[in-house]
C-alpha cells in the first residue's frame, strides 16, 4: 500500500509541472532577420502546471507537420514567470523562440540549451528581465539575432558574446532598458553592431566569471582578521586581473571598429570617384552626340 501511495504522489508531482500548449500555425510571419517561417504561435501557457511542454495541439495548415514549425512564439499578456522547456521535442526542426510580455525576472541559460546549434533567432522581450548572465547563449554558439528590448536590464555579464561569432550577428536589440538603449542591425558591415557590444560593455558590464570563491585555494588562513583581509585582498586582486582582460577585449574591439570605418570611409571615396567617373563620361558622350548632331546637320546644308 505504501508502495503504491508513493507511485501516486510521484505522478502527481510529474503531472503538476507539465502541460498542453494549443497552437495557432501559420506561414505569414516575416520575423526580422529570419523572414517568413511556419511558426507555433500560443498565449495559454499555464502558470500554475510547471514549466515542461507535454504535449501540443492545434490545426496544422495543408501538408504541414510539427517537422515543418521553425519557430515558436509566445504572447504572454503578463502573466508568464517562467520560461517553458521541452518545445524541441514536439517540433524537432525549431531555428527561433520568442517571448514577450512576461514578467520573467531573471535568467540563468539553461532555458534554451535544448535548440544547441541549431537556434539562430532569440527574442525574450516586454518583460521584467534586470540581469543577462555571461552564459547565456554558451549553449546555442549560432544564434545570430538578438532581442532583449523593453526589458528592465541593468547588467550584462561580460562574456554574454563571448559564446557567439560577433561578426556573424544580423541584429541585436537591446533597446529600452535601464542600462542601455540601443539597437544595430547588419548592414553592409559589422561596424554598428561591433558598437552595441562596445557600449553594452561599457554601460551594463560586470563580471559573472571566474569570480573567486571559498572554495578556491589560497595562501590564507583563516584563523584572524589579518586573515580576513588577505582573502579580500587575493579576490580584489583576481577581479583586477579580470577587469584587465576585459577592458583588453575591449580595446581590441575598438580598434577593429576604427579600422571598419576607415575601410567603409575609403570604400565611400572609392565610390564617390566611380559617379565622378560616370558623370565625366555621360557629360562627354552628350557633348559627342551634340557635336555628330551639329555635323549632319551642316552636311544637309
Amino acid at each position: 500500500m505504501k508502495k503504491y501511495f508513493c507511485i501516486l504522489i510521484f505522478e502527481v508531482i510529474k503531472i503538476s509541472t507539465a502541460f498542453t500548449i494549443n497552437c495557432i500555425y501559420s506561414s505569414s510571419n516575416g520575423w526580422q532577420n529570419l523572414g517568413a517561417q511556419y511558426t507555433c504561435e500560443t498565449t495559454n501557457i499555464p502558470e500554475s502546471l510547471g514549466n515542461t511542454v507535454t504535449s501540443v495541439t492545434g490545426v496544422h495548415q495543408v501538408d504541414k507537420t510539427n517537422a515543418d514549425v521553425k519557430v515558436v512564439y509566445i504572447q504572454g499578456n503578463r502573466t508568464l514567470s517562467f520560461f517553458p522547456r521541452n518545445f524541441i521535442q514536439h517540433f524537432p526542426n525549431m531555428i527561433g523562440i520568442g517571448l514577450q510580455y512576461t514578467t520573467m525576472e531573471s535568467i540563468n541559460g539553461d532555458e534554451i540549451e535544448e535548440y544547441g546549434d541549431q537556434l539562430v533567432w532569440f527574442v525574450l522581450g516586454r518583460s521584467n528581465l534586470k540581469e543577462i548572465p555571461s552564459n547565456f547563449f554558451t549553449k546555442t554558439p549560432n544564434v545570430v539575432t538578438i532581442f532583449f528590448s523593453e526589458n528592465q536590464i541593468e547588467r550584462v555579464g561580460n562574456g554574454l558574446f563571448s559564446s557567439l561569432d560577433v561578426m556573424q550577428l544580423r541584429y541585436v536589440d537591446f533597446s529600452y532598458n535601464n542600462c542601455i538603449h540601443q539597437s544595430a542591425g547588419y548592414s553592409t558591415n559589422q561596424i554598428y553592431i561591433l558598437e552595441l557590444i562596445a557600449n553594452i560593455h561599457i554601460r551594463c558590464y560586470f563580471d559573472d566569471q571566474n569570480l573567486p570563491t571559498t572554495t578556491e585555494s589560497s595562501n590564507c588562513n583563516d584563523e584572524n582578521i589579518e586573515e580576513f583581509v588577505c582573502h579580500l585582498e587575493e579576490k580584489v586582486g583576481k577581479i583586477e586581473n579580470n577587469l584587465s582582460e576585459n577592458n583588453e577585449r575591449l580595446n581590441n574591439l575598438v580598434e577593429e571598429i576604427q579600422n571598419l570605418k576607415t575601410e567603409m570611409n575609403a570604400k565611400d571615396e572609392r565610390i564617390k570617384n566611380l559617379e565622378n567617373e560616370i558623370e565625366w563620361i555621360l557629360e562627354f558622350r552628350q557633348c559627342a552626340a551634340n557635336k555628330k548632331s551639329k555635323f549632319f546637320k551642316n552636311i544637309n546644308k
